[in-house]
């Protein structure tokens, strides 16, 4: 009796995976994987991004935020803009280092 419950719960649990989708696929780790990032005195009009879009919108948030990291990490005080270019993401920045934040 205990394996017939333990399967039909086995099987309910399956079945809702299937019909609910995402919520069932463990979360997916950051591809932190860094293509290029340049540092620059260029002023951009605005700032601009864009992301995979098969990925969940916290996944690209976490990319973008990522990507500012990056340009803390990477540029000199007296950069004036960015660009990062990751696996899953990309961010065209102007702003002074003191200002950077995540967005």
């Amino acid at each position: 009796m205990g394996m017939l419950v333990r399967a039909a719960a086995i099987i309910i649990g399956l079945l809702w995976c299937i019909f609910n989708g995402a919520r069932c696929a463990p979360a997916r780790r950051l591809d932190e994987t860094l293509l290029s990032c340049i540092c620059n005195g260029q002023q951009f009009s605005d700032e601009q991004w864009a992301c995979n879009g098969e990925r969940s919108k916290q996944y690209c948030q976490a990319c973008l935020d990522f990507s500012v990291d990056q340009i803390r990490n990477q540029c000199s005080q007296k950069s004036i803009g960015a660009q990062v270019h990751l696996r899953d993401c990309r961010l065209r920045k102007t702003c002074a280092r003191k200002e950077l934040k995540a967005i």
